[in-house]
């Protein structure tokens, strides 16, 4: 296209129809940068009949679909009836992905459809057809030359977007490099895309031979005839429900009901189970979420490139949240944009979500290495599960080669290494739960067309491949919001928890894992009191070792009193210095000896009051480095002597305090050796082996020991 025409071209007269204010200024700002000079806007498709009514040469239309008042399909149609506006290009740019409504838009009169989420190329390309200056949009699939290699191996083309639910596409890729794995039957060559629709049209025209995509958009895919087999889940669990930081007091059903009530809700695509999960989660809470055509609906959905999700949320206090696959979730959440308000297995746990896909052709040409590409991504996955350090810095590497999109590998180790999030060691695809979606997001949404899922789903080279590696299945447990939304509302209330004080309590503070033990030795007069409870920016520790010389009620008054003072506002030496003083007031003769610790998992720090403490165990990268602030008793008299330490936190840290000792070994030494023996295994298994161990002491005292984990 010469200068003149390019100039020409680029004074089209266009006119933006979309509801959503964030979506509308990223399109504008698109077109901007691709140079168009004239830009209207509307937000919804009444306010678009408007101006087309008044407004003269408006050479291209580009609406959503979903919109309050009019739709863009109510526009479309009355721009094809209007003799002014019969012939005005018109693309459909909407989160409405599915086939049939692609059919729909064009057999309307629509001249193009893109889906969102969409990238500034994909958009251009679609004006560029529209406007007649670019290649025009094939229907059909391209002709597929399917050969083999010099080598007579099989060339495996497959595609992927850059979230760690495609990482052991990354790690088959490096142990291939290192010559762990060496396939004897295909060649492997990964492609990346940024977004989900390239990955569907890649597929779809034949431009790949598999792909990592989302089982939705694979069944919507299979349902209108594209010839695809799904081979093999890419992982299970793996997405993160985060909501806007703009509220801190959410504690109770009603609250977040409100919180999210008439606010948007981002999603990455409509064909997902975050949508699926999003619309359970949203109508346990009593609300009606829906896109912003539906009159009935008090939330809406808004599909959104998952990598702006976190951007736009918190620049908009009308977005209530959002639900993604990680990493974009925990690096909102570390950087302060968002809180955790559900892991997406906490509602449905060991789901399926993102699943391999192939292509028919491909598997009739070369079974064999189709099934060896299987068997090394069961390999590639347990490698993952087992060697999370180094499967996050592989995932930098594959997922974001050029820095553009800004991931870090202790993010994702931390994502790898939490227990709640992404599955990769079992990667067996149960047909059941796969039917349970789209079921769900048919007959409940009214989303996607059944499909015999015994003929979408080829499990015959996953039946060979998890055997041969011995794959243990975690079964699925159907979703229950209910239970979800009580995890939710525990994890948000900023309360104190009740006291702690029977054997073995392990609870989740804040996302920090905390266990605790006590022993009693019925024989002493010892006894302890310990409070653990959240914080906005973590969770603080309180841990009183009391011993009762005559009034049995004294520890009772204690607790009485801690239960009216302690807040998540807490400050430890204000918190010690009014119990020391109510001791003294009421004349109780316990000896009370105290610690009070704040971990702050947002500034990763963390300090300690002590009078007369315990020691505690501070281990950071799992080698103990001993902490020993003293104090003296609380009650003892007026003048208070307390000691207060900080120090730095670090994700991995795990934090020890114990009071009393083993056999007259009253110093940490004894039980640092223990710790140290155990230090490389997980925390969970770390604390029991130490605590058996303790046992085995036959303690001569009674004993208090908490252990934490920093997330």
């Amino acid at each position: 296209m010469d200068s003149q025409n390019e100039n020409n071209y680029l004074k089209t007269k266009l006119l933006i129809v979309e509801d959503a204010r964030a979506v509308r200024n990223l399109e504008v700002s698109m077109l901007k940068d691709m140079g168009f000079e004239i830009i209207l806007e509307a937000c919804d498709g009444q306010k678009a009949m408007d101006i087309l009514k008044i407004e003269k040469n408006i050479g291209l239309v580009i609406s959503d679909w979903n919109m309050p008042n009019k739709t863009g399909f109510d526009l479309l149609c009355w721009m094809r009836n209007d003799y002014a506006h019969k012939k005005t290009p018109f693309i459909m740019a909407t989160g409405q992905g599915e086939k049939k409504k692609v059919m729909k838009a064009k057999k309307a009169g629509a001249n193009n459809f893109v889906t969102k989420p969409f990238s500034p190329i994909e958009f251009k390309q679609v004006i560029d057809e529209t406007l007649g200056v670019g290649k025009q949009a094939l229907d059909q699939a391209s002709k597929r030359n399917l050969s083999k290699t010099k080598s007579g191996k099989t060339r495996l083309k497959i595609a992927h977007i850059p979230i760690t639910d495609h990482i052991v596409l990354g790690a088959l890729k490096y142990l291939i490099s290192i010559d762990e794995l060496t396939p004897q039957h295909f060649e492997l060559e990964t492609e990346r895309m940024l977004l989900w629709n390239p990955v569907q049209v890649a597929l779809e025209k034949g431009d790949v031979d598999g792909v990592f995509i989302l089982a939705p958009i694979a069944m919507d895919l299979f349902s209108f005839g594209i010839p695809i087999k799904l081979v093999l889940l890419a992982h299970k669990n793996g997405s993160i429900c985060v909501r806007n930081k703009s509220d801190q007091t959410l504690t109770h059903k009603n609250d977040l009901k409100s919180f999210f009530y008439k606010k948007t809700f981002y999603l990455p695509h409509l064909l997902s189970v975050h949508h699926m999960l999003s619309t359970m989660f949203l109508r346990e809470l009593g609300l009606n979420p829906g896109l912003s055509d539906n009159p009935k609906a008090n939330t809406y959905f808004e599909v959104i490139p998952p990598i702006k999700m976190p951007d736009f949320q918190s620049k908009d206090k009308d977005v209530g949240g959002f639900m993604v696959a990680e990493p974009v979730g925990t690096k909102a959440i570390v950087t302060g944009v968002g809180d955790l308000t559900y892991l997406s297995s906490e509602l449905w746990p060991n789901h399926p979500c993102c699943v391999i896909v192939l292509r028919d052709d491909v598997i009739e040409f070369d079974p064999d290495a189709i099934q060896e590409f299987v068997n090394m991504s069961v390999v590639a996955g347990q490698f993952v599960s087992q060697y999370p350090d180094i499967a996050s810095k592989v995932a930098v590497d594959f997922l974001d080669p050029d820095s553009n999109i800004g991931l870090k590998a202790p993010v994702i180790e931390k994502v790898l290494k939490n227990q709640g999030s992404i599955i990769t060691d079992d990667l067996y695809p149960n047909t059941n739960d796969l039917d349970r979606i789209q079921i769900y997001m048919r007959e409940k949404m009214g989303i996607g067309t059944l499909i015999d899922m015994e003929k979408f789903v080829d499990l015959q080279f996953a039946d060979i491949a998890c055997k041969k590696a011995g794959v243990i299945q975690r079964p699925s447990i159907y979703p229950d919001p209910a239970k979800a939304l009580s995890i939710v509302l525990d994890r948000m209330q900023h309360v104190p928890a009740k006291p702690v004080e029977q054997s073995d309590i392990k609870v989740s503070v804040k996302n920090i894992n905390l266990v605790h033990h006590t022993y009693p030795n019925n024989n002493k007069p010892y006894q302890f009191i310990a409070h653990i409870y959240d914080t906005p920016e973590g969770c603080n520790i309180v841990i009183l070792d009391i011993i009762v010389d005559r009034d049995k009620d004294e520890k009772q008054k204690i607790r009485s009193f801690l239960g009216d003072h302690i807040t998540y506002q807490n400050d430890g030496i204000d918190l010690f210095s009014q119990l020391n003083n109510f001791l003294l007031d009421q004349k109780l003769t316990s000896q009370v000896k105290g610690l009070f610790a704040r971990l702050n998992t947002k500034e990763m720090t963390g300090d300690i009051v002590s009078a007369a403490s315990p020691p505690m165990i501070l281990i950071r990268k799992y080698i103990p480095q001993p902490i020993k602030p003293r104090g003296r008793p609380l009650g003892a008299d007026g003048s208070l002597v307390l000691n207060h330490k900080t120090f730095r936190l670090e994700s991995g840290n795990r934090l020890f305090f114990h009071t009393h000792g083993i056999k007259k070994k009253r110093h940490f030494h004894w039980l640092d050796d223990i710790l140290l023996q155990n230090n490389k295994e997980s925390f969970e298994i770390m604390v029991k082996n130490a605590w058996q161990e303790v046992m085995q002491q036959q303690p001569d005292d009674d004993f208090l020991f908490v252990g934490a984990e920093i997330p």
